[in-house]
């Protein structure tokens, strides 16, 4: 993993912390070139993040 990976990695797992918290929060994940090991510091972070879905009745 290359330096600007390395860099990117500890931003997303950093700022992903919000989302996970969420009680509904059931997957966090990092794709992408940083996940990969590829980035440079021009790169974005991909993350995709699902949820339990919750239904709300009348």
């Amino acid at each position: 993993m290359n330096q600007a990976s390395q860099y990117l990695l500890a931003l997303a797992k950093q700022k992903i912390q919000p989302y996970i918290a969420n009680s509904n929060a059931r997957v966090a994940m990092i794709t992408g070139s940083v996940a990969k090991g590829e980035a440079d510091f021009h790169s974005d972070v991909e993350q995709l993040k699902l949820y339990k879905i919750v239904k709300f009745t009348d």
